[in-house]
């Protein structure tokens, strides 16, 4: 599991976690950024996301919201099972980033996030000009 004193470490503070000790986030977050950039950039490469891939804001943004998961998964990982609590967590992990961004891929249209939506005209909108309604054509 990612080396004994990696593995160890994280167990640790996964335990830490788990029991409410409200620094351990912190401390596990600095060790798992790293990977979950990583998972992240590969995430989004393979949804066709290469608007986001640009955007380091965007992509620390994700990685964020990926330790969350990874948070809300602690309870569930064992340290036993041979993987690291992101590697673990990382179908949970991709759903958390599909849910995010919307839809995986647009083609080079602009226009593309319309396709299949019904586009209806509303009425006019009456405006009040010096008291009288005016019709907006």
């Amino acid at each position: 599991m990612g080396g004994d004193g990696l593995g160890a470490e994280v167990a640790a503070l996964m335990a830490r976690i788990v029991a409410g000790d409200v620094t351990a986030p912190f401390e596990l977050f600095e060790l798992a950024a790293p990977a979950l950039r990583r998972m992240v950039r590969a995430r989004l490469s393979g949804f066709g996301r290469v608007d986001l891939l640009r955007d380091r804001e965007e992509i620390e943004g994700l990685v964020l919201d990926a330790f969350l998961v990874v948070l809300d998964h602690a309870r569930g990982w064992r340290p036993d099972a041979g993987a690291l609590p992101w590697d673990w967590a990382q179908r949970a992990i991709h759903d958390a980033i599909a849910r995010l961004i919307g839809h995986p891929r647009t083609g080079g249209d602009p226009d593309d996030h319309l396709c299949g939506l019904v586009v209806v005209s509303a009425p006019p909108v009456p405006a009040a000009v010096g008291g009288e309604l005016l019709q907006l054509a």
